[in-house]
């Protein structure tokens, strides 16, 4: 279902932006409108080449190019959004986005179409924006909608059933009208007329019955076909969600040198993000403690330098000499601590740079959409449900055609019963 549609420099409008409300069928408008205009801008918005549209010629006026815009409610629930440009030259761009997914290319726009509606999409085209006749079009006469419309919905049987049945009622009458001349009373005519209507009756009953369990049968294979579709894009989204576990998997092992799977990845990375943070919070601390002893020791030194240096422990006067070894050890001690605060630091940072690869691995896994699985009915046979599918639809048609059939035979003997009487 088409949501919005937004034309700039488009035949008949400069700028159009136009949403369609749930369930919206027509646009009604006076002529001269740009009815037309609407449509050709979303037959080219949606399909592109294939509808037949050469967008070039559409452009308004003397502008230098044309913008359509259009957003789709797909069958699977998502919405496409399409914009297309053309300059005068015919040259176009397009961009698209289905959900979460970039489109970059015509054949992934048509890919996804044909996959969505079950049909390429010229035949869409045809199907869907009769711009110029659709797939009925002839050079020998007007446009036949009702035919069109009694193929593409399936009653043309019913159509062929009630063409049968007024030659038979022709025929019925004309053998009526032999069956007068004939030296048969009145009242054998009519017994035998009342004896082929209750027998008609029971056929017509009994065809009812049929085509209302016919009916069901459809439905409910209806039913099972939606569940078997069901399941088809959730094992599809499965897939893809795998596939993409499967590449962060890969990045994550060479990260962290450990073999990594789709199924646990998520747990290694999240192992990794804690040992990380604890490595981090420890070479840290062990920075910062020996900075502290490095500005106590720088202290001390500062203190030995004077005439009156005293030991820190017996407050007895220092000599010259005692002064010096004294800042000596020192100045080895702040040496040993230096080189402590610099691998603790640059562990802290080679820490924090994996933890933040980490973290972004994690982020991308977090934002994979998790499909839900349908309620039941994952092992359906798929080839087989379509084939009883058609089955079931071949015999409600042959019941429509029968039913068809015995009401008009069943009108014919009523019009006859009372020309009798």
């Amino acid at each position: 279902m088409i949501e919005r549609l937004q034309l700039q420099n488009w035949r008949a409008y400069d700028n159009l932006d136009l949403e369609f409300g749930p369930g919206a069928t027509y646009v009604v408008a006076s002529n001269g409108i740009g009815k037309t205009s609407l449509i050709m801008g979303a037959a080219w918005g949606l399909l592109g080449d294939a509808s037949e549209v050469n967008a070039a010629e559409q452009i308004r006026g003397e502008a230098e190019g044309a913008t359509v815009q259009v957003v789709v409610r797909l069958p699977s629930g998502e919405n496409l959004a399409i914009t297309r440009s053309v300059d005068r030259r015919g040259r176009v761009d397009l961009s698209a986005q289905a959900g979460e997914t970039i489109i970059a290319t015509q054949d992934e726009l048509d890919e996804l179409l044909a996959s969505e509606y079950g049909a390429d999409v010229r035949v869409l085209g045809q199907l869907t924006f009769m711009i110029h006749g659709g797939s009925l079009e002839t050079t020998h006469g007007e446009f036949q909608l009702q035919d069109h419309l009694a193929s593409v919905f399936g009653v043309t049987p019913l159509f062929q059933a009630a063409a049968t049945a007024e030659a038979t009622a022709r025929a019925a009458a004309s053998a009526l009208r032999k069956m007068k001349t004939t030296q048969r009373t009145e009242k054998r005519q009519r017994d035998e007329l009342v004896a082929e209507m209750q027998s008609l009756d029971q056929n017509l009953a009994s065809a009812h019955e049929e085509r209302g369990r016919a009916l069901a049968a459809v439905n409910e294979v209806g039913e099972r076909l939606q569940l078997a579709e069901q399941w088809m894009r959730f094992r599809a989204s499965i897939d893809e969600r795998n596939e993409k576990l499967e590449s962060i998997a890969g990045e994550a092992s060479t990260l962290l040198g450990k073999a990594a799977t789709s199924e646990d990845v998520t747990e290694l990375l999240e192992r990794a993000e804690r040992d990380l943070e604890d490595s981090i919070s420890s070479a840290d601390g062990k920075a910062a403690t020996a900075r502290g002893q490095a500005d106590l020791i720088e202290n001390a030194m500062s203190q030995l330098g004077g005439s009156e240096a005293v030991c820190p422990t017996c407050l007895r006067p220092l000599s010259d000499h005692e002064a010096d070894e004294a800042a000596k050890e020192h100045r080895k001690h702040l040496a040993d601590l230096a080189s402590t605060t610099a691998e603790a630091e640059e562990a802290s940072n080679e820490g924090r740079s994996t933890l933040n690869e980490v973290r972004e691995l994690l982020v991308q896994i977090r934002a994979l959409p998790i499909p839900a699985e349908p309620e039941s009915g994952g092992d359906i046979d798929v080839e087989g449900l379509l084939q009883e599918a058609e089955q079931a639809r071949d015999q409600l048609q042959e019941l429509d055609q029968l039913v068809a059939t015995h009401s008009a035979s069943k009108k014919l003997l009523e019009s006859t019963l009372a020309t009798v009487d």
